[in-house]
């Protein structure tokens, strides 16, 4: 209010002087001169003003002084106790705010004063040279080290973090500072020291709980391996679920959970590891003991002391709950380690339930030392220094898979080989070396830390390098230039998932470069006798959690996003970016909602599990002459100059043709003819209709889950093109239908007595007359059920003919021989005399799975030539309700699974020489057995390519008898072969689907007649 009244008169004035100097003309300039020269002067009167009553209060203070001196002069009090008065005076005539703020000003500045004087003298003194004297390196200490190494090449230089100081000594001075006994150089002093023990809740970490560590958990690790798998799905579950569309996810939130649930589980039990609460504890606990230790860093050592109750309060009060949840437990357990008879058999490796890890410390306690204080202390030790590691470890992993889909493929292709049906083996799992490469990649291109090897001097030492260091003196090694050193590793700066797996092909390197080995080419672990004790079971919970996620889930960055950041504090730590989120979307998520997609309905589903297969032999003929018309009316002229009849063809030149689409229509024709009859089997319409239907429904499916979220994909069939197309598709089948509809609801005939799947299905709706639109769409999908996996079996069938020219040969004379024998007309009879083809095409199953899925135009190739891809999978079920095995493992409802192809398919305890492809291998299995156990369309233990048990593929007999005469058909009246110097190209990759390439161009020739 004060500021406005004198603006106000200035304004005021202003005016005034304007009006009265107007008559004088002055400039703007010359006014302001005059305006500033008048106000300097009145400033100066001011400060006179002011100087001269600072002066009268100072003499009548003096004044005043003068008086009371004389007043108490009979006294005769000395000038401290004259203060003192004084003092007590001023004190009394304050208030209470004014009191407290003295008080705390006057200590702070006693504090900073005192921690001055009493600091410890820096090294500096001792001649080392400081690092990180910018302020740039709290930020960026790669960038510090490099300068420092540039500088001090061969020397130990000084840094200063929160407010303690580290030597750091270069990287070829590791194994120097690694044989330094614990007596000497104490790792657990300085991470002790670090974190104020016991003050952050973090309780000294005793030998009993390292021997435990280090000697008995490893022992035990392989037989909790299955165990641990169902606690990681469990965990996987409520954290991440099972999205069926991309869903952004907190990488570091996620991964922590993951990692302190699965770990707790094992170690803690199950009921305790899934809690909620004691998650929550163990993933802040390290939280909360950083920021106390970092606040600390910033006041007075005076004061600490003081501040440390306060700083680290959370800490405490989180290890406070933890005892409370860990008591009960504890107490159990220890009453059943008093009670055992047989200790050996208590504290031997399980099969499943949590490690006896309170057993193996009563083990290992002295005699009278064992309390439950010591017990709590030793697990809150356990889970703090078991999570925050490995999460970060794993955020780092998981960064690279996400941004190197190709990689994470690789990983999932071994997991199919060495993990049957998703179970790992009861070992160290040392078998997954490629996951392996990966994780060990990953520590040296994102470290824990820039440095390693730290620890506290215990006694004054003097190293090869550098001055004598006093007692307390922290010290470590630069790791930075061990993981980027250019003679250790080819363009270190890259990320290369299968270094170490290349590297450790050289039989010299076999148990070389592992991700938990020690050395001075793998820093991150320490090393020596005071290496981490735990690596080996970090090791084993890392790669049963990638295992789950690589083969539960897709993953990838946000688009126009590259891998998640990382930090690093300067103490050389490295942190993840906390909030950096990626992807995840389940595999099992093979969903059309909202596509306008026909559906599957149980009419549909009965004609071919009964009125198809009952209906094969009088089928015969008819498939036959389809067979014939579609391909002679597809193929082309041998001069490719149009397309005739295949009788008209020259029978002169080679002609290249890409046969996939040619085999489709050719499917799409056959099937249309047992499913709806002769007259729309030549309705070129429909059967273009066919071979669309499964193409766009897939690929709309899919861009759905792309676009739209759950709650917003009800608008997909307004606004996208695939499902109008899809219904537009629909109503034009329904259209071209009716006609044959309206002819079979009146009873007329077409001359073929209704054996075709439309009289099939009219029947199977019974009293319930269908409308054209649902038959239409019965119709369309069983399209989608049959048409592209069986054109897909016979072209990888024509592709692995074309590669075996003695079987191509041998097949020929027995389609020859049979064929007369029958007088050129197929029966069922005849074609299951066809028995070296049945072999050839099974055995190409086996080679070559199709696997689960179609293809489309996204799909990525994969593998290599001759190497079956380990992508197909079969026997897909979803769990309609929670189920458990007998080995334990659960399965949550609603949970989808599948059994890899590949695996069984080569397996050497069932299949002999299972790498070399045998055409004639199920001829000889019929004929040394059971000679219908080994057909093409056979099920069983060891076959499961078409699935197994009840839900094996119900139209698996006729796909045979289809597949059979498209074949005879083609290898009669051509000669089939491969562009010179090309065979068989690898197979593609889509989903769970692996089949041939449909752009494989294959060389065509009409045969002469003989």
């Amino acid at each position: 209010m004060d500021w406005s009244k004198s603006y106000s008169r200035l304004i005021e004035n202003a005016g005034i002087i304007h009006t009265t100097l107007a008559p004088i003309r002055l400039t703007r300039l010359q006014l302001t001169r005059l305006f500033l020269a008048q106000l300097n002067r009145d400033l100066l009167s001011s400060m006179a003003g002011l100087s001269s009553t600072m002066t009268g209060k100072y003499s009548r203070f003096v004044e005043n002084v003068g008086i009371i001196r004389k007043t108490l002069a009979p006294i005769r009090l000395s000038r401290m106790q004259l203060m003192g008065l004084l003092l007590a005076q001023f004190w009394r005539d304050r208030g209470a705010a004014a009191r407290i703020t003295l008080v705390l000003l006057i200590g702070l500045i006693s504090a900073i004063v005192l921690d001055r004087l009493i600091r410890p003298e820096t090294l500096e003194a001792l001649g080392l040279p400081l690092g990180g004297s910018s302020t740039r390196t709290k930020v960026d200490f790669q960038t510090m080290l490099e300068a420092c190494k540039s500088k001090y090449p061969k020397q130990p230089f000084l840094i200063r973090a929160f407010g303690v100081e580290y030597v750091v000594f270069p990287s070829s001075y590791f194994d120097e500072i690694k044989k330094l006994p614990e007596k000497q150089a104490s790792a657990l002093a300085f991470f002790r020291d670090s974190f104020h023990e016991p003050w952050s809740g973090i309780p000294r970490q005793s030998a009993e709980l390292l021997k435990a560590v280090s000697v008995d958990l490893p022992r035990a690790i392989p037989s909790f391996v299955r165990a641990r798998q169902a606690d990681c799905a469990a965990t996987c579950k409520s954290v991440i679920g099972a999205p069926t569309e991309w869903k952004e996810v907190t990488l570091f939130a996620a991964m922590q959970e993951i990692v302190a649930s699965t770990n707790a589980s094992a170690f803690v039990g199950r009921e305790l590891g899934t809690n909620r609460k004691w998650i929550r504890c163990v993933e802040r606990l390290p939280m909360a003991a950083l920021i106390g230790t970092v606040l600390l860093s910033y006041l007075p050592l005076v004061l600490r002391p003081f501040f440390k109750p306060i700083l680290f309060a959370p800490a405490i009060w989180l290890r406070w709950n933890m005892a409370n949840m860990l008591t009960p437990i504890l107490n159990e357990d220890w009453r059943e380690f008093d009670e055992s008879m047989d200790r050996k058999q208590l504290l031997g490796p399980k099969d499943k339930g949590k490690v006896p890890m309170t057993g193996w410390l009563l083990n290992r306690y002295k005699s009278g030392q064992a309390s439950m204080k010591r017990l709590i202390d030793d697990y809150i030790t356990l889970s703090f220094e078991s999570t925050a590691s490995s999460a970060g470890t794993l955020f780092f992993i998981m960064g690279e898979l996400a941004a190197d889909p190709a990689l994470a493929d690789t990983l999932r292709r071994e997991l199919l080989s060495c993990a049957p049906n998703g179970t790992l083996p009861l070992t160290h799992l040392t078998e997954l070396r490629r996951m392996d490469s990966v994780m060990r990649e990953s520590t040296r291109a994102n470290p824990f830390s820039h440095l390693v090897l730290y620890r506290k001097l215990l006694t004054p030492l003097k190293l090869s390098v550098g001055p004598k260091l006093p007692a307390g003196t922290n010290i470590c090694v630069d790791a930075h230039h061990i993981n980027f050193a250019t003679s250790l590793w080819k363009n270190p700066t890259e990320f290369d998932g299968m270094r170490h797996y290349k590297k450790r092909q050289s039989p010299e390197n076999e148990q070389r470069f592992k991700f938990a080995n020690l050395g001075a080419d793998s820093p991150g672990w320490g090393d020596g006798l005071q290496a981490c004790p735990g690596r080996l079971f970090a090791d084993n919970t890392l790669k049963i959690i990638l295992t789950h996620l690589l083969l539960n889930y897709e993953f990838r960055l946000r688009p126009n996003e590259t891998k998640p950041k990382k930090g690093s504090a300067p103490n050389g730590t490295m942190y993840p970016d906390m909030w950096a989120k990626i992807l995840f979307r389940s595999r099992a998520a093979f969903l059309l909602d909202h596509s306008n997609a026909p559906q599957q309905t149980d009419a549909a589903a009965h004609v071919i599990r009964s009125d198809l297969n009952k209906n094969l032999p009088a089928l015969v003929g008819a498939m036959q002459e389809e067979c014939a018309v579609a391909l002679d009316s597809r193929m082309p002229e041998c001069n490719g100059s149009s397309r005739v009849h295949l009788t008209e063809a020259l029978n002169v030149a080679w002609t290249p043709i890409y046969v996939y689409m040619t085999i489709a229509q050719a499917v799409a024709q056959v099937t249309t003819r047992v499913l709806c009859g002769q007259e729309l089997a030549r309705n070129e319409e429909w059967i273009k209709m066919s071979v669309k239907t499964t193409i766009n429904a897939m690929q709309t499916a899919a861009a759905i889950r792309e676009k739209y979220p759950p709650y917003l994909r009800w608008l997909a069939p307004y606004l996208m093109k695939g499902p109008k197309l899809s219904l537009a598709n629909r109503r034009r089948a329904a259209e071209v239908i009716s006609p044959i509809m309206e002819k079979r609801m009146a009873g007329k005939g077409d001359g073929t007595g209704h054996g075709d799947g439309i009289q099939w299905l009219i029947a199977a709706s019974g009293a319930r007359r269908k409308s054209v639109l649902e038959l239409a769409d019965e119709q369309l999908f069983l399209t989608i059920a049959s048409i592209h996996s069986t054109s897909a079996s016979t072209l990888s069938i024509l592709h692995d003919l074309a590669d075996h020219p003695m079987d191509h040969e041998n097949i020929l004379k027995e389609l020859e021989t049979v064929q007369k024998s029958c007088g050129g007309m197929w029966t069922k009879e005849s074609l299951y005399k066809l028995e070296r083809l049945d072999s050839f095409m099974k055995e190409s199953q086996r080679v070559h799975p199709i696997g689960l899925g179609q293809f489309v135009r996204s799909a990525r190739i994969l593998g290599s030539h001759g190497v079956a891809d380990k992508r197909a999978v079969t026997v897909t079920r979803s769990a309609v309700k929670p189920y458990t095995f007998k080995d334990g493992f659960h399965l949550p409802a609603n949970t989808l699974i599948s059994f890899p192809m590949a695996e069984l398919n080569h397996d050497p305890d069932i299949w002999h020489d299972t790498d070399t492809f045998d055409g004639s291998r199920f001829l000889r299995l019929r004929q040394q057995g059971d000679p219908n156990a080994w057909q093409f369309a056979f099920v069983g233990e060891n076959s499961i390519n078409f699935g197994a048990g009840t839900h094996a593929c119900p139209g698996r007999y006729y796909v045979s008898q289809e597949i059979k005469l498209m074949l005879a058909h083609l290898l009669l009246k051509y000669e089939i072969t491969w562009p010179e110097g090309k065979r068989r190209p690898a197979n593609m990759a889509h989903d769970f689907a692996t089949p041939p390439s449909p752009m494989a161009e294959m060389m065509f020739r009409t045969k002469k007649s003989r």
